[in-house]
This record gives structure tokens, sequence and C-alpha cells, in this order.
């Protein structure tokens, strides 16, 4: 029983990581969405600045 939970408490802690991984992108992301005004010429879209790498 003891190699189940010890399994178990594995997946939890690799669960937990993935999650807080999540929570960063979710985070990165609210602040692009908050930065685009929704309008305006592609080249100057903080997204699409992030996502392809170049700085604004």
């Amino acid at each position: 029983m003891a190699s189940v939970r010890g399994a178990a408490q594995v997946k939890l802690e690799l669960i937990q990581q993935r999650i807080a991984e999540l929570e960063r992108v979710r985070d990165a992301l609210r602040v692009l969405v908050d930065a685009c005004p929704g309008h305006g010429h592609l080249g100057d879209c903080p997204i699409m600045s992030a996502l392809s790498g170049s700085e604004r």
C-alpha cells in the first residue's frame, strides 16, 4: 500500500506543478489581453508581438 500512496503523491506533485505553470501562463496572457486595445494595426498588437518573440 505504501507504494500506491507514494505513486499517488508523485502524481499529485506533478499535477500541482502543471497547475502552477498554467497559472503563470494565464497571468501572462491576462496582462497581454489587458494591454491590447482591440483595434489598430496588427504590427502594434502586444499579443502578436509577444507571440512572435519581438519587443514593442
